[in-house]
């Protein structure tokens, strides 16, 4: 997509979750839904070229995933994407890995899982988004991952699914575990407030 595209993306992670939020209910107008409140948020460079939903039909376990759909209105530098954040104190001085499951359909840009690390302020710490390993095309469920440190002055970490330009994808499965320490930083900051601690309904549940 190129370096132009890549900046886009990133700057648009990294102010999701500030105001700039286009939409942030998953599933439909009106209110925040249950799986709002539950985390998972939604983010686009164009409210009408694409669509998000909770899919009843698609699933990798349980009994429902997410699903990002393009419009015909979609144009190849639009993106949308699914988000949420957790407090990053309890990750400090470690390696995190974010996986997930991803199904795709026409995918004509690419997809990816994203993840980043950021300060109570200033710069982002770590970033990763999957643009250097892009998936694209159609094809059925397989796990992705994406690695980043933690470092002690970390105090928020975001995550989730991107879709760029055109297709479909379907999301699910979502988890994010320590896998080994790094050498921290010095300094702490204290806890993100009000944040939880975990990713919360990984499985994108439909509500019974």
């Amino acid at each position: 997509m190129g370096l132009i595209l890549g900046n886009l993306v990133q700057n648009a992670l990294k102010y999701a979750g500030s105001e700039v939020v286009i939409a942030t209910r998953l599933n439909g107008a009106g209110g925040a839904t249950a799986q709002e409140e539950r985390g998972w948020q939604f983010y686009t460079t164009d409210r009408s070229a694409y669509r998000r939903t909770l899919d009843g039909a698609v699933a990798h376990s349980g009994n429902s995933s997410a699903c990002l759909r393009s419009q015909p209105s979609t144009i190849s530098r639009s993106f949308a994407l699914l988000w949420q954040r957790i407090d990053a104190s309890r990750y400090r001085g470690q390696r995190i890995r974010l996986s997930g499951y991803l199904k795709t359909s026409g995918v004509t840009g690419w997809t990816g899982l994203w993840l980043r690390v950021d300060p109570k302020e200033g710069p982002t710490l770590e970033f990763e988004n999957m643009q250097q390993r892009p998936v694209v095309g159609t094809g059925d469920w397989k796990e992705y991952s994406v690695e980043l440190n933690v470092a002690e002055q970390a105090e928020e970490i975001h995550f989730g699914a991107l879709l760029v330009g055109s297709g479909q994808i379907w999301v699910d499965d979502i988890e994010l575990l320590s896998v080994g320490r790094f050498v921290p930083g010095a300094e702490e900051l204290r806890r993100a407030r009000n944040l939880p601690f975990e990713p919360l309904d990984p499985g994108f549940e439909i509500p019974k």
